[in-house]
């Protein structure tokens, strides 16, 4: 494996690991927020006031963006790895040169989804050079 290549996949191992870790914070925000906003409505039931509640339903939409946004994020990175680990795993296989810097980057961007069609309908007969 090229060099470029290894310290891509290494690069994008470690994105995805972070931006899981942020992910599952962003959840649990979102659910404490929840639970809050929950606590909140049995607490000011017949109440004519509802800042408390006006505040908490913002701050829970607020989260639910943000874990939204997060697990967008997340999902970038996850689906840009598989994808070079695909090309690069397809290429190893058929003995081909490495892949280019250039090529590299673009694969570290997030993919098509005809990128992530294409990287997981490989079937194992177009991985051997020989057809074995």
């Amino acid at each position: 494996m090229a060099t470029h290549e290894a310290e891509a996949l290494r690069e994008l191992y470690v994105t995805c690991q972070d931006q899981q870790h942020e992910y599952e914070s962003a959840l649990a925000v979102t659910g404490r927020a929840i639970r809050l906003q929950d606590a909140a409505e049995v607490y000011h039931q017949g109440s004519t006031l509802s800042v408390h509640h006006d505040a908490l339903a913002e701050g829970q939409q607020l989260a639910s963006a943000y874990e939204r946004a997060r697990g967008l994020l997340a999902w970038r990175y996850a689906s840009a790895a598989m994808v070079l680990e695909v090309r690069v795993l397809e290429r190893l296989v058929q003995g081909r040169d490495p892949l280019t810097d250039a090529e590299v980057a673009a694969l570290c961007e997030e993919p098509t989804l005809d990128q992530l069609r294409q990287a997981l309908s490989i079937h194992p007969e177009q991985c051997f050079a020989d057809g074995t």
